[in-house]
């Protein structure tokens, strides 16, 4: 049995014509909303890859600038060392010029205790 749709056509129930135009017409504003999206995100994407590129070119100055440092530090450690031997020779000599000091200081009271026995005078002119 078939139902006559007309005398419905009053109550608001659309037609299949203007379901469909409904229809197409939420899919262009979803499309367009979608191309906004993505235009966008291409935009973010873009923005992305330069600060990447310049992270990478910052990074890459920073790795050459680390290893001149690291070199800088390498001779300060080599000199350094050097420089502690050095010091180290110096404190040896000087702890031997001490220790001749001594023994020095300690001949000559013995030289005047000599003179003052044995000469004359004690020794003295």
């Amino acid at each position: 049995m078939l139902i006559d749709d007309d005398s419905f056509g009053c109550l608001g129930v659309p037609t299949p014509l203007e379901m469909l135009k409904q229809q197409s017409a939420l899919l262009c504003d979803e499309i367009a909303d979608l191309n906004d999206r993505l235009r966008r995100s291409r935009s973010n994407v873009a923005e992305l890859i330069d600060m990447n590129q310049q992270l990478a070119a910052e990074r890459d100055a920073l790795r050459i600038k680390l290893a001149a440092t690291e070199a800088r530090v390498s001779d300060c450690l080599r000199q350094a060392g050097l420089d502690n031997n050095k010091m180290k020779g110096l404190m040896r000599v000087a702890d031997q010029v001490e220790m001749l000091r001594g023994e020095l200081d300690a001949a000559n009271k013995r030289l005047r205790e000599y003179q003052a026995e044995t000469l004359p005078n004690g020794g003295r002119n």
